[in-house]
């Protein structure tokens, strides 16, 4: 890679942050649950925070290697526009589903068919009706649980249905 080639930081992790805002550079105290101190965060602020933070007020990124980063809802659009993802950028991100039960688990942690039947081969039936529970799943036999769980792991994945045009 050459010394003229722009890279883009993750936009994902954590990082101090400066206001920018007229009217707020050089604030101190809390913003939220965000501590600035002379309009700069006393310590890094997830990802999340940036964004809500950035949808109220300008903020920039006050790393070093980040001069001048603006941090936000509107500068991710504007970032990702031209922005080419790869493989590198995007690992360790996971995306998350709902369960029936409240319960928030990353896809990362849902189980496979070959995983429940192992729960099953080591707990028995008592231990697919834990697994079971979270999902809002109830089953006589293992492999009607087994089948119950895939299917309402599918349905947190896919929220929408995902109708296949088949009639019933």
């Amino acid at each position: 890679m050459s010394d003229d080639t722009v890279t883009h930081p993750s936009p994902f992790r954590p990082r101090r942050l400066r206001i920018e805002q007229a009217g707020w550079a050089g604030y101190t105290g809390h913003f939220g649950t965000v501590l600035f101190q002379d309009g700069v965060s006393v310590d890094a602020v997830t990802w999340q925070e940036q964004q809500r933070l950035g949808g109220l007020i300008m903020v920039v990124s006050a790393e070093e290697n980040e001069i001048d980063h603006q941090v936000g809802p509107s500068a991710e659009l504007v970032r990702g526009r031209d922005l080419v993802h790869s493989e590198a950028m995007v690992a360790g991100t996971d995306t998350a589903v709902t369960t029936p039960d409240g319960s928030t688990k990353l896809s990362g942690e849902l189980l496979s068919r070959e995983e429940l039947e192992d729960i099953a081969d080591r707990k028995g039936i008592a231990g697919l009706r834990d697994v079971a529970k979270a999902w809002n799943v109830k089953g006589r036999s293992v492999s009607e649980l087994i089948g119950d769980i895939v299917e309402a792991q599918d349905r947190a994945r896919n929220p929408s249905g995902g109708d296949d045009g088949s009639a019933e």
